[in-house]
């Protein structure tokens, strides 16, 4: 990988990992804990994306599949919470938009293959 490659990743990621600092930090204020609280979040945060850069360079198939595995959590950790949420509204619309969004997945992936 170029060096100009490799702090353009650099950036993206550090661009990525301020907000999520952010939001935990917010999280935590708006939910009654302390400032030494949302602190301690944000560093358990920091914490566990040098344990994944450290986990990547240690386990050598991750190096190639880790960016695929972390999509694939985050798309049924996502799918896990919405459907649940689904089920407790009452009405069909709800649904209808789910269902609507992944058959518009579908089309747009046959589309991008052929």
């Amino acid at each position: 990988m170029s060096q100009g490659l490799g702090l353009l990743v650099f950036g993206a990621i550090f661009l990525h990992k301020l907000p999520e600092g952010l939001a935990i930090s917010s999280l935590t204020l708006a939910a009654g804990g302390s400032r030494g609280a949302a602190l301690g979040a944000a560093s358990l945060l920091g914490a566990a994306t040098i344990a994944g850069v450290a986990l990547t360079g240690a386990v050598q198939p991750l190096a190639r599949w880790g960016l695929a595995l972390a999509g694939g959590v985050t798309l049924y950790v996502g799918a896990s919470n919405l459907i649940p949420e689904f089920q407790g509204k009452p009405g069909w619309r709800h649904n209808l938009a789910f269902f609507a969004g992944c058959a518009l997945y579908l089309l747009a992936r046959t589309v991008a293959r052929a």
